[in-house]
């Protein structure tokens, strides 16, 4: 059976690239979208991230459950470090993506390096075939800038900052408006907090005031029958 995902973490099994992996799938996944983004797009969450968890050997070509996961991915996401061009097993990844899909479709993740040493070379730049008005064919190259999220910078600011890049490339918005949807989502989470603190304070006031006066009231009744009972002793 195929799946379609929203994308595919390509990365080297080294121990920092596959902790980026985890923490890029996991923050995706758990992504909030804000409502209003949600009507705009029509996607309401992030929810198929493929992320092998295994690595075969780098004679091994890559199984059908790989080759099928991400000829259905919309977007690769490339953990990106200095161990990334030893992988044979990446490569192939990205080859094998870049067969049906545009590199505007593939994301990266710095994790550790420079991105011009830790970027594939493929990423970085596409021939192109021009037409002359002779009929003459030439080729050209390109550079390109793939959109890279930093975590170089730790994983709490990058959770932060730099995730929000690769939802919005996920959802089809901008990084800027997803932004400023997500902040008018917290300020108003913040303030129905701050209205349902307010209110269980006032609660816990009024309930404290009740609590007093019931307390009073009882302590009164008891004086009153404790010297209604040293009458009636004193009387008799």
């Amino acid at each position: 059976m195929e799946f379609h995902y929203n994308a595919f973490i390509s990365y080297r099994h080294a121990e920092l690239d596959s902790k980026v992996a985890e923490d890029v799938q996991k923050q995706l996944e758990r992504y909030h979208i804000p409502g209003a983004v949600q009507k705009e797009t029509g996607i309401r969450r992030i929810n198929r991230i493929f992320r092998d968890k295994s690595e075969l050997p780098l004679t091994s070509d890559l199984n059908e459950d790989i080759l099928n996961a991400l000829r259905d991915a919309d977007y690769l996401i490339l953990i990106c470090s200095p161990r990334t061009k030893e992988s044979l097993w990446v490569r192939k990844e990205v080859e094998t993506f870049l067969e049906t899909h545009g590199n505007e479709r593939v994301l990266t993740v710095l994790a550790e390096g420079e991105p011009g040493d830790v970027i594939p070379s493929v990423l970085l730049q596409k021939t192109i075939e021009t037409v002359a008005p002779d009929g003459q064919t030439a080729s050209a190259v390109i550079q390109l800038e793939p959109l890279s999220c930093d975590y170089r910078i730790g994983f709490r600011r990058a959770r932060q900052t730099e995730i929000p890049r690769l939802a919005a490339a996920l959802i089809g918005c901008r990084y800027d408006e997803l932004i400023r949807r997500q902040r008018q989502y917290q300020i108003r989470i913040r303030t129905a907090a701050a209205a349902l603190m307010a209110a269980a304070a006032a609660w816990l006031f009024w309930s404290n005031i009740q609590i007093r006066k019931n307390l009073n009231a009882s302590l009164i009744s008891q004086s009153r029958y404790l010297a209604a009972e040293s009458t009636n002793a004193l009387n008799n």
